[in-house]
């Protein structure tokens, strides 16, 4: 998806056999459900972010959220999100272009999350919870890099929650 594309009630994007890419581009709705192989929200010529007044879950293999010059998100009330296989997040070049993940409640399940600052100043790549509790599961491996650039962090944050961080892993960095 390279355009904005809102709805007054409920989005399903299912990408299923394929790569759901929204690159650059906004996606809203009351609940957002995306489904796929591979699912990428990519900010390289502008920013991209899937919102929802509600909840937004994601059901795939693989999830890649990384900002360029740009930031790129997820930001429901409630987010959702298991990947069977690899999450990652990637701050940006640019200042402040954050990867980020973020809602009131965040619960996130992966085998693989990987967490890596950007080379911009400030472009961090994290994981929060902006009111409720925050729930990290990998089930093989946890990295959280810090970027290059200055206060370019990885980092899982509740504001006024709990932080639950379950590894079952076999590796940490």
């Amino acid at each position: 998806l390279g355009f904005n594309f809102a709805v007054a009630g409920n989005l399903s994007l299912d990408s299923t056999g394929a790569k759901l890419t929204i690159d650059s581009a906004q996606v809203s709705g009351t609940n957002v459900a995306l489904a796929g192989n591979w699912i990428q929200v990519l900010g390289n010529t502008a920013a991209a972010k899937v919102t929802a007044t509600g909840a937004v879950t994601v059901n795939a293999g693989t999830v890649d959220v990384i900002a360029g010059a740009y930031s790129a998100g997820i930001d429901p009330t409630s987010l959702d999100l298991t990947a069977t296989g690899d999450l990652t997040l990637t701050g940006g070049s640019a200042s402040t272009a954050n990867a980020t993940l973020s809602g009131d409640v965040v619960n996130v399940s992966a085998a693989n999350i990987v967490l890596s600052g950007g080379s911009g100043s400030g472009a961090s790549a994290s994981i929060d919870a902006l009111t409720g509790d925050l729930t990290v599961v990998a089930t093989n491996s946890l990295s959280l890099l810090a970027g290059t650039g200055s206060n370019a962090d990885a980092v899982f944050t509740a504001a006024s929650g709990a932080v639950t961080v379950d590894v079952s892993l076999d590796e940490c960095t």
